[in-house]
């Protein structure tokens, strides 16, 4: 008999988190499956005399499918759905119909389902149904995540940064990395940063700003930090951002301020933190920028929005971004996401045809390609079925491979 394991916020006894997670495995996640032969397995209805966390890990990293409910940004499910992501075997994301998921991963397939009465329930049902009938006509390959194993990697250590950011994991130890730094500052601060010891980087950091005055470079260095979750050098940043604002380059602002939406999205702090960043991102287009890093501007602006759920004010400054930037990948898959959301599906299907054209340029000119991107078109153009596209952008990706020099020994 095959195994699905099912992911979501289970909550306390006799809270409103169990009960709907109750109502979602009962109402929904078996039924869709009985016709499947599958054991359904959920962390609290595992009754192994083993550790309940080894459990879990194993279930979500063997298990023939996952199903993962995303509902309500809950941390342990983020931190399981990156695990199975990293195995790059079959799984399901689903969510609460009103519920919207990050950027990091709405371009993943992700079903909606709805509790809200007998009928919704049984939409949901049949949806979910038809996904699973998928995988079994695939005899559950690997394949059908459709994610390279770099973007799975990413995706993984994103998930776990931002679990460390919500408290979640044991408590840091006290941080005695002053005493450690020694040497070169600005040198200390890279061995550190690129070796993921967070605490001495920011160390090295306010050492390096007693002795060096280049502002937008201490802003860069900050800006690192932020955008890997670390919580003390947001302070700092925004320290550089406050005293330093008319001396510092568009391009090293738009850099900072995006990284401190992506720091407060994930610590869902981002309604207490909008207007401060509103404010420094409106007195930056104030200036006579250029194309590029207005258009980075802009972009901020409409991953503000969305986090606001202003899903018509974020399109809008989306559209501009990409009119000022139109070889933007990411610009365009932001784009993508607001259509996918809005239920504009003819736009939807330009959107990740001219990431294709675009990348497509990108490799003429010999430029790098992320192709998380081009992951994200996969699951477009597979669920629709359109072959032709699905087969550019494996020339594409086979093409960049290509490219890529060969390791050396």
């Amino acid at each position: 008999m095959k195994t699905c394991f099912v992911v979501s916020p289970i909550g306390q006894d006799g809270s409103e988190i169990r009960k709907q997670a109750d109502d979602l495995f009962d109402l929904i996640i078996q039924p869709a499956l009985e016709v499947f032969d599958f054991n359904i397995v959920r962390s609290d209805k595992i009754f192994n005399t083993t550790a309940i966390t080894d459990d879990v890990v194993n279930y979500v990293q063997n298990s023939d499918l996952c199903i993962i409910d995303l509902t309500s940004h809950n941390p342990n499910v983020f931190y399981e759905c990156g695990r199975r992501h990293e195995t790059a075997k079959p799984y399901i994301h689903i969510k609460q119909k009103t519920e919207q998921i990050p950027f990091d991963i709405a371009g993943i397939r992700t079903i909606d389902y709805d509790l809200s009465d007998g009928r919704k329930i049984k939409e949901s049902i049949d949806t979910l149904r038809k996904f699973v009938n998928e995988l079994e006509l695939s005899g559950y390959s690997s394949k059908s995540s459709s994610s390279s194993l770099n973007s799975i990697a990413a995706t993984l250590s994103r998930i776990e940064r931002k679990l460390d950011l919500m408290g979640t994991l044991q408590p840091a130890a006290k941080d005695d990395s002053a005493t450690k730094l020694s040497g070169d500052p600005y040198r200390v601060f890279y061995g550190a940063y690129t070796g993921g010891n967070y605490p001495l980087a920011v160390q090295a950091l306010k050492r390096f700003m007693q002795i060096n005055h280049d502002v937008n470079l201490h802003l860069d260095m900050a800006s690192y930090l932020v955008a890997a979750y670390e919580p003390s050098s947001v302070s700092i940043a925004r320290q550089i951002l406050e005293q330093n604002f008319d001396n510092l380059k568009t391009s090293t602002l738009s850099i900072a301020l995006d990284s401190l939406y992506r720091f407060y999205a994930a610590a869902l702090t981002i309604n207490d933190e909008y207007p401060y960043l509103r404010n420094y991102v409106e007195k930056a287009l104030q200036r006579q920028n250029p194309d590029k890093e207005k258009a980075a501007l802009l972009n901020v602006c409409a991953n503000l929005e969305y986090e606001m759920k202003n899903d018509l004010k974020a399109l809008e400054y989306q559209k501009q971004a990409l009119e000022l930037d139109p070889s933007e990948p990411a610009y365009i898959y932001n784009m993508a996401t607001l259509y996918e959301r809005l239920q504009m599906d003819d736009e939807l299907n330009k959107s990740w045809n001219m990431l294709i054209v675009v990348s497509k340029n990108r490799l003429l000119k010999r430029e790098t390609i992320n192709a998380k991107y081009l992951d994200y078109a996969k699951n477009y153009f597979t669920k629709k079925n359109m072959n032709n596209q699905l087969n550019e952008i494996e020339e594409i990706l086979i093409q960049q491979q290509q490219m890529s020099p060969a390791p050396t020994s």
